[in-house]
């Protein structure tokens, strides 16, 4: 029995031994990152059958348990990963929202300081000083576009720094991980009790890797844990590891992505699939906001300077000379893929500044030069299996070197470049074009009330509306200024139609009443016979070359005018002789069978020929040379011949007295009788033969209404009052423009006009919605990540109520053990003192 008693005892004693061990390693542990409190497990040890009863034989202590919830730790590494992206994500962007929003540092100080000192040249466009301070302002202006971008791609390293170094620490706890996962096999090995400590340590490690990436982990039927990230990409595989590594992207070489090393391979890993922690945040931030901030960014310094520019080459210098660009415009950043190998280039230009987008485009080769483009921010395809070239959101987009293989791509990023590459082009403060290049006057001897408008030259940059108003005739009417660019203007098809520094060709056959819509980058219609091309620019120089030619509007009566050169009249009938220039019916008929291009052709007025009508505006002239190049040829109808969108020009080949006019209709009758002529054929005999033209303007007469825009050759102007019949009124050169303001205003204009976001929004309004947009992504990030953080605390609240360590507990339990302790020592003293009993009974 007193054995018995002792064994009771010391059994007693063991388990309060390893009670108290256990309440000491746990407050030991109370402030460890990972720890799990622990307890021992106790049951009753196997009683002894005695024949009656079975009496007990104290207790065994059957292992340590950690207090631990798989659920609970869950939530808290998921919690924790979110927490952790949240608070990367802010960190970053915040350094953007602190730049852009700088009342001093940002954008718009700079921007008001340079419309500022326009609006001085325009005040006095004159002086040296103003015109300095201009170049001045905007040399400020670009520099500080320049020192943003700069910014932004410190940011854009310091993000491809981050992400190097967090995949660094990702492989470093991959490595952790599988070593751990052999240290507790080996230690579990040896029987069914577990590594408590190093699971803990393994826990932690999960922890810490959610922190930098999201992960899944799998527990494999031998306790093994195998993690994985992505869309399923191995980390940890047992007891096996697998290295990642920062490596320049496959569409950008200017950025690292994340990919997974297997041998001597590399497998790019989607930037998308890769969530959660430091480098799901990096990533997410660069996406999300880098990208898009820099593109708005430096679609803000393309659209200023390509709009500028235009405006400004409608303008003139004190030279005399017609504007050129102002500022330097950041071409298109068009990157090959890393896999394309083929030598095809894609080349990218800029159409219309003001409907650029933000986004960045795919262009995928689908092979036999057919194409994909997708739109990245919305992932939306602009067109599919098409040739190139295509215009789209305000770009160009060629093959300028053909050959492409199917599955090859490039990234196209219209605007990241643009507040790099912004510039200012002149040096020279007198090619400012502050002046307007023409002028306008009423002849002294009118005898009406009439009065003319400073005038305006046409920019590109309208569009136009086309209405046929026959199946063989259409008007043009400028959208911008209301003008009346065409009347009753011929149609043959196909045939070319050029205005305002565009052309576009239309085919098929037109209904009365359809109308087409046209700029330089748009073209519409509404017609289900005719189809029309897209608009090409006209190169170098989109404005009128005929602009500077003169021009007088001439009143046939109160309500009637008539368009005229300063040397002939271009409406009516002009008779001319023929030279060697001249070709035959034969070969006239020959070019409409070769497809109606016109090669051209010359002849020279004989003695005092009336050019023009009679009336006012006619004259009569020796010698003008008349040349007619351009245009499609068309016809006959009977003896005649129409030739469509050609150039005429009439004068003795000086820059006063010659007046070139394009886009007229004009008729070439080839009849060999009533002395309306055949057309020589330069083989033939050199005699003169005399020759009839009908010339019809664009238009060439036109009823007066008080203030109705009037526009010819490139430019607008107005006519107010009433003239009276035979007034004339005269548009030409500026010859003297030292002191014209006229360009100067529209460019300080420019400052509050909407030429941004598809004409919705100024420079200005651009740039605050890019200063909003980061600055509201900012607020939703704090935001976010403050009720993340919550979250964070009130899932480990939940977890440390099951596996945390509550001293005032363990104290309990110190002295819960010790009395125990005490208790089984005291049972073994008296089994000791009843054995010496019986021993001493023997004696």
């Amino acid at each position: 029995m007193g054995d018995s008693i002792f064994g009771i005892g010391l059994s007693g004693l063991n388990a309060a031994q390893a009670g108290l061990i256990t309440t000491g390693h746990n407050i030991s542990n109370a402030n460890t990152p990972g720890f799990h409190r622990q307890q021992i497990v106790q049951t009753t040890a196997l009683p002894q059958f005695t024949g009656g009863s079975f009496l007990g034989q104290g207790v065994q202590v059957d292992t340590v348990k950690r207090l631990y919830s798989d659920f609970l730790d869950s939530q808290v590494t998921q919690a924790q990963t979110q927490s952790s992206s949240l608070d990367t994500y802010l960190s970053q962007i915040q350094q953007i929202d602190n730049m852009l929003a700088d009342p001093s540092a940002g954008l718009s100080p700079a921007l008001q300081d340079f419309f500022t000192s326009a609006n001085d040249v325009a005040a006095n466009p004159a002086s040296a000083s103003s015109r300095q301070s201009m170049l001045g302002g905007a040399q400020a202006l670009a520099s500080r576009f320049q020192a943003l971008n700069d910014r932004f791609q410190q940011i854009r390293d310091g993000v491809n720094t981050q992400i190097t170094a967090s995949v660094d620490v990702i492989n470093s706890y991959a490595q952790q991980i599988a070593s751990l996962n052999k240290g507790i096999m080996l230690a579990e090995s040896g029987g069914s009790q577990p590594a408590n400590d190093l699971h803990d340590q393994r826990e932690q490690l999960i922890a810490d890797l959610s922190k930098e990436v999201k992960v899944s982990v799998v527990k494999q039927d031998g306790g093994d844990y195998s993690v994985f990230i992505g869309s399923g990409q191995p980390l940890v595989l047992g007891q096996q590891s697998f290295t990642l590594t920062a490596a320049p992207s496959t569409d950008n070489p200017q950025q690292l992505d994340v990919a997974l090393l297997t041998g001597s391979s590399k497998i790019m890993l989607s930037s998308s699939s890769i969530q959660g922690g430091n480098l799901g945040g990096l990533l997410a931030f660069r996406s999300e906001t880098l990208d898009s901030a820099q593109n708005a960014l430096g679609r803000v310094a393309i659209g200023l300077a390509q709009t500028f520019n235009d405006q400004h080459k409608l303008g003139m210098d004190l030279n005399g000379a017609l504007g050129g660009n102002f500022f330097n415009v950041a071409n298109p950043n068009v990157i090959p893929g890393g896999s394309n190998t083929s030598a095809a280039v894609v080349a990218v230009g800029f159409l219309d500044a003001g409907a650029i987008t933000t986004s960045d485009y795919r262009l995928q080769a689908n092979g036999g030069g057919n194409y994909t483009l997708v739109r990245l921010s919305d992932n939306t395809t602009l067109f599919s299996a098409a040739a190139l070239p295509q215009s789209v959101d305000g770009l160009t987009i060629s093959e300028t070197t053909p050959g492409s293989v199917a599955g090859e791509s490039w990234l196209i990023q219209p605007t990241r470049n643009g507040a790099r590459d912004i510039g200012v082009a002149i040096t020279d403060t007198s090619k400012i074009a502050a002046a307007a290049p023409i002028s306008t006057n009423a002849t002294l001897t009118n005898t009406g009330s009439g009065t003319i408008g400073a005038g305006s030259v046409n920019s590109f940059n309208d569009n136009v509306t086309l209405k046929f108003t026959s199946l063989t005739a259409f008007d043009v009417v400028d959208n911008t200024t209301g003008a009346t660019l065409a009347k009753n203007a011929a149609f043959t098809s196909p045939q070319t139609v050029a205005f305002n520094g565009w052309s576009v060709n239309i085919t098929g056959a037109p209904a009365i009443g359809d109308t087409f819509t046209v700029d330089k980058t748009v073209t519409s219609k509404n017609s289900a016979g005719a189809t029309i091309s897209s608009a090409t620019l006209a190169s170098p120089s989109p404005v009128d070359p005929n602009l500077g030619n003169n021009m007088q509007i001439v009143f046939g009566s109160s309500n009637t005018y008539h368009l005229a050169g300063t040397t002939n009249n271009f409406t009516g009938t002009s008779t001319i002789v023929g030279t060697n220039g001249f070709m035959s019916a034969a070969s006239l008929a020959a070019a409409v069978g070769a497809g109606g291009s016109n090669p051209g052709f010359t002849g020279v007025a004989a003695g005092a020929t009336t050019i023009g009508t009679a009336g006012s505006g006619s004259y009569g002239a020796t010698g003008t040379t008349t040349t007619i190049s351009g245009g499609t040829i068309s016809g006959p109808v009977g003896t005649v011949y129409t030739i469509s969108g050609a150039t005429l020009t009439v004068g003795d080949g000086t820059s006063a007295n010659t007046t070139t006019v394009s886009g007229l209709t004009i008729s070439v009758d080839t009849a060999a009788a009533g002395g309306t002529i055949t057309i020589q054929d330069p083989a033939a005999a050199t005699s003169p033969i005399a020759s009839t033209f009908t010339y019809t303007g664009k238009p060439a007469t036109g009823s007066y209404t008080s203030g109705q825009p009037i526009s010819f050759n490139g430019w607008t102007t107005q006519i107010s009052g009433a003239p009276a019949a035979g007034d004339t009124f005269t548009v030409g050169p500026n010859t003297g423009g030292a002191s014209d303001n006229r360009n100067a205003l529209l460019l300080s204009a420019l400052q509050i006009k909407n030429t941004m976001a598809g004409q919705t929004t100024s420079y200005q309004g651009a740039y605050s919605q890019l200063v909003s947009q980061v600055g509201n992504k900012a607020r939703e990030v704090q935001v976010t990540g403050t009720a993340q953080a919550s979250l964070v605390s009130q899932a480990q609240m939940a977890q440390q109520s099951l596996s945390g360590v509550n001293l005032d507990e363990e104290a309990a339990n110190l002295m819960r053990y010790q009395q125990a302790y005490q208790a089984a020592g005291k049972m073994i003293q008296i089994a000791s003192t009843l054995f010496d009993t019986l021993l001493s009974l023997g004696k």
